[in-house]
């Protein structure tokens, strides 16, 4: 049985939030930047992930851990070309922690778990594409019309 998709009438965008957990891959890829590039902007090609890595690098920033790099001289973040943050060295380093689970909408954090974890936590389980499209749930905003 197929189930409805939630899109608005006007404009078709997806009508569902999104549940992100942190997870092995993700803390994996915030290992590889600190361990390639400690503090300083890097850009993503070159630190060796794998596709799966790579695509699901930007996740990192709705927990706070990564930022794109900013270049004062030309006042623009520069496309593909990333930082840890001062969060992101710390939860790699255990002082920290963060929520299991962020969700977003287009692309913006609108909730967080109370659960957090820590980096150790996590190197276990990674949720495959088919989990984390099973975990979308509805998001109520009456700007948008529903179509079901």
């Amino acid at each position: 049985m197929k189930r409805a998709r939630a899109v608005c009438s006007c404009c078709g965008q997806s009508k569902v939030e999104h549940g992100h957990r942190m997870n092995r891959g993700l803390s994996q890829a915030l290992a590889t930047l600190f361990a390639k590039a400690g503090r300083s902007p890097v850009h993503l090609k070159e630190l060796g992930l794998d596709y799966s890595s790579r695509c699901n690098f930007q996740k990192l920033r709705y927990w706070g851990l990564v930022e794109m790099y900013f270049d004062p001289s030309t006042r623009t973040r520069k496309s593909g070309w990333w930082q840890i943050t001062e969060d992101g060295a710390d939860f790699l380093k255990g002082f920290i922690e963060v929520p299991v689970r962020i969700w977003t909408f287009l692309g913006d954090v609108v909730d967080a778990e109370e659960q957090t974890t820590k980096i150790f936590d996590v190197w276990e389980g990674y949720t495959v594409r088919e989990d984390w499209a099973k975990e979308a749930r509805r998001h109520d905003d009456p700007q948008m019309a529903l179509d079901i």
